[in-house]
C-alpha cells in the first residue's frame, strides 16, 4: 500500500501543472519500455563478444564396451583466426545494436515531440474554440436585442443559436480528441497522469543547408551506422566461411578405467558433401545484399530529407504570412464587421462569415506551427540528433 502511494505521489510530482517537454524528455529515456526493451537486447549482444573469442567446451565421455570402460577427454582447437574472426564478427554485431539502440532513442523522441505539439495544439484549439463560444454568444445577445428592437429578424437569432450549438459541439469533439492525445503520452512516458495543459512552444526558425545536412545524415544517422556495422559482421561472416574450408582438430585422450591404458586419437571433420562451399556462396550473397540494402537506405533517407526541407521551408514562409498579414486582417475584419452589425450598415451573415473566418484563421495558424515543429523533429531523427 506504500508503495501505491509512493508511486501516485511520484507521478504527480513529476512534472509541475504543465506539460514540459524538457522534462517529458528526461522522463522518457528513463521509463519508456521500448527503449527499456532496445538496451537489453544491446546488453545481449555485449555477453557474446568475449565468449566468441574462446574455443568450445571440451567434451568428457564414458564409454563401456565388453572388457573395456574408457573415459576420453575430447577438445575441438579452432584455428586462432578463426576464434578471432568470430570475436570480432561478435563485436561488429554488438556495435550494430548500439546504433539501432541509438536510432530507437531518437525515434521515440521524436514520437514524444509529435505528441507533445499535438497535444500543445489541441489545447490551443480548445481556448480558441471557448474563446469563439464567448463571442457567439456575444452575436447572439446582439442579435436577439435587435430582434427586440425590431431591426434584426428571426432569422439572425436563430442563426446565431445553431452556430452557438454547433461550435459547443466541436468542443466536445475537441475534448475527445484530447484524451487520446493524453493517453498516447502517458503510454509512451509510462506514467499514470500528466498535466491538462503545456508550455507555451517557442518556436525558433533555423537555418536549412541542405548540403550540409545530407552529410550530417551520412556521418551521425544511427540507421546507417547500424547498416554499415552489419555490412561488415557479414564479411567477417563470409571470411569464416572460407577459413572453416580447413577442418579444425579434435585430440582427444582416452583412459581405460580397468587397465590404466591411455590413448590417443586425433580426429577431423571432413567436408565430403560441399556444404562449406555452398555455405560460402550464401554469405556471399548476404555480403551483397546488406551492401545494397545499405546504399538503397542512404539513396532512401537523404530523398525523405530533401523533401522535408522543402517542406519545411513552405510551411515557414506560410507561417509568416499568417502570423504578418492574415490574423491581423482576420481580427480587423471582425471588428469592423461587428462595429457595422451594431450600427445596422452590415448585416448578420456578413457579421458571421468575418467570425468564422477569425476563428478559422487562428485555428490554420497552429496547426502550421504544430506541422512545422513535427517536420524539424522528424529532420533531427534523421540528422542524428538536435538541429
Amino acid at each position: 500500500m506504500k508503495g501505491l502511494i509512493f508511486l501516485t505521489i511520484f507521478n504527480l510530482t513529476l512534472f509541475s501543472d504543465t506539460l514540459k517537454l524538457k522534462e517529458a524528455l528526461n522522463i522518457i529515456l528513463e521509463k519508456n519500455p521500448e527503449i527499456k526493451s532496445s538496451y537489453e537486447k544491446l546488453k545481449e549482444k555485449g555477453s557474446r563478444i568475449l565468449p566468441s573469442f574462446t574455443p568450445p567446451n571440451p567434451r568428457i565421455t564414458f564409454r563401456a564396451m565388453f572388457m573395456e570402460e574408457n573415459i576420453s577427454i575430447m577438445q575441438e582447437i579452432p584455428l586462432p583466426t578463426k576464434l578471432i574472426t568470430e570475436g570480432l564478427m561478435a563485436n561488429d554485431e554488438y556495435k550494430m545494436e548500439f546504433y539501432l539502440y541509438q536510432a530507437k532513442i531518437l525515434e521515440i523522441i521524436r514520437e514524444l515531440k509529435e505528441n507533445f505539439y499535438e497535444y500543445y495544439f489541441i489545447n490551443k484549439k480548445i481556448e480558441i474554440t471557448k474563446n469563439q463560444i464567448e463571442i457567439l454568444n456575444k452575436m447572439k445577445e446582439i442579435a436577439e436585442r435587435k430582434y427586440e428592437s425590431g431591426s434584426a429578424s428571426l432569422y439572425e437569432v436563430l442563426k446565431s443559436q445553431i452556430e452557438l450549438e454547433k461550435i459547443k459541439n466541436e468542443l466536445s469533439l475537441l475534448e475527445s480528441e484530447k484524451i487520446k492525445i493524453r493517453e498516447n503520452l502517458k503510454k509512451l512516458l509510462n506514467i499514470d497522469k500528466i498535466p491538462e495543459i503545456t508550455e507555451e512552444v517557442n518556436f525558433e526558425e533555423i537555418k536549412i543547408n541542405e548540403d550540409s545536412l545530407i552529410e550530417v545524415l551520412y556521418e551521425k544517422n544511427p540507421l546507417l551506422k547500424a547498416m554499415e556495422f552489419d555490412v561488415k559482421a557479414k564479411n567477417k561472416e563470409r571470411i569464416l566461411s572460407y577459413q572453416n574450408l580447413i577442418p579444425d582438430p579434435m585430440p582427444e585422450l582416452l583412459y581405460n578405467t580397468k587397465t590404466g591404458e591411455k590413448k590417443i586419437a586425433l580426429s577431423f571433420e571432413i567436408p565430403l558433401f560441399f556444404r562449406e562451399f555452398y555455405e560460402i556462396k550464401e554469405k556471399n550473397a548476404k555480403l551483397k545484399n546488406s551492401k545494397w540494402e545499405l546504399l538503397n537506405t542512404k539513396l532512401e533517407l537523404k530523398q525523405e530529407l530533401a523533401s522535408l526541407i522543402s517542406l519545411y521551408r513552405s510551411k515557414l514562409e506560410r507561417l509568416k504570412i499568417f502570423k504578418d498579414k492574415i490574423l491581423p486582417k482576420a481580427e480587423e475584419s471582425f471588428i469592423s464587421a461587428e462595429a457595422g452589425y451594431i450600427s445596422g450598415k452590415l448585416d448578420f451573415l456578413f457579421y458571421l462569415e468575418s467570425e468564422k473566418m477569425l476563428y478559422e484563421s487562428k485555428i490554420d495558424y497552429f496547426m502550421i506551427l504544430t506541422e512545422l515543429l513535427k517536420i524539424k523533429s522528424k529532420i533531427e531523427e534523421i540528422t542524428g540528433g538536435k538541429l
